[in-house]
């Protein structure tokens, strides 16, 4: 039996998904339900990342998204905010964790 951590992986070659990040910061599509933590989010994060998964395509696994940072010494507040933008073209399905 496999563990998860082997099944895990970093490259997404032949996942199904194209993933990219920018660090610029540009106006996306409308969101699907706006609201003020989605608001928030969009004016701190520093840079986008972009998945999209192409037209009739499904990906046999999902995309795991793990975000890790690291704390700072003293009483300095840490934040970290991520902006993501999935775009699933005509027929395509994918699942997202």
């Amino acid at each position: 039996m496999v563990g998860l951590c082997q099944r895990l992986s970093d490259s997404t070659q032949n996942s199904g998904f194209d993933v990219s990040v920018r660090d610029e910061r540009q106006t996306l599509a409308a969101p699907v339900h706006p609201e003020v933590f989605l608001h928030l989010t969009e004016s701190l994060a520093q840079c986008v990342t972009y998945i999209q998964v192409r037209r009739n395509q499904r990906p046999t696994r999902p995309l795991l998204l793990m975000h890790i940072t690291q704390g700072v010494d003293g009483d300095e507040l840490n934040t970290a905010h991520y902006r993501h933008h999935l775009a699933l073209a005509e027929g395509a399905e994918a699942t997202v964790i």
